[in-house]
């Protein structure tokens, strides 16, 4: 080491300690440098957060929505009880209606298939009589005038044996219904539910 002067050493401390000054200040600018990348990222993903709180403040109002329509829909369109007389009477007008005659209605047995759902299907067969515009105009006429809910779930027409007659309707109807009851048993979880969770 004798071999260097005392301004080499110098000279060499001085660019070692320069070094790592350029060394330092280059890793104190990357880390500001990266430090506002970061709050970007976090400024963005904060306003992420914010936008998914009122996307999720907007669910809980649809859900809240949502509930009511659907009771207020099962009030009116699918009550939980049988009320059958004013279903009965609500056919009765649209059947006046669409001029086909009331001849009688039958329930035939319900039958449940399977476990307990929330609706309940209350099964009709209702006979009359009329032409085909008649039980066109009826049919349509239960969704927009019947307030309880109604499905045509089959018919059958028979022509009169003796064709149409003056004065006499030309076929002899006989429609399978199903009204609707809400169930306020609860249906079973389903299978796939319950291993989900």
């Amino acid at each position: 080491m004798s071999d260097w002067s005392e301004k080499q050493l110098l000279a060499l401390t001085a660019g070692v300690a320069g070094g790592v000054v350029l060394v330092m200040a280059g890793l104190v600018l990357w880390v500001y440098m990266r430090y506002g990348e970061l709050c970007k990222e976090i400024e963005a993903k904060e306003k992420e957060v914010q936008a998914k709180r009122k996307e999720a403040e907007r669910l809980d109002s649809v859900r809240k929505q949502l509930e009511e329509i659907s009771a207020r829909f099962n009030e009116k369109r699918v009550p939980p009880d049988r009320d059958m007389d004013g279903l009965l009477r609500q056919i009765n007008e649209q059947l006046a209606r669409a001029r086909l005659t009331y001849k009688g209605v039958d329930y035939p047995k319900e039958t449940r298939k399977g476990p307990v759902q929330e609706y309940e299907p209350i099964p009709l067969r209702l006979q009359c009589e009329g032409g085909y515009h008649e039980l066109g105009q009826f049919i349509s006429g239960i969704e927009e005038r019947i307030e309880r809910l109604v499905a045509v779930t089959g018919f059958r027409i028979n022509a009169y044996k003796d064709g149409l007659l003056p004065g006499k309707k030309a076929l002899d109807i006989s429609l399978d219904l199903e009204a609707f009851r809400y169930n306020e048993k609860k249906p079973a979880p389903a299978a796939g539910a319950a291993k989900q969770r």
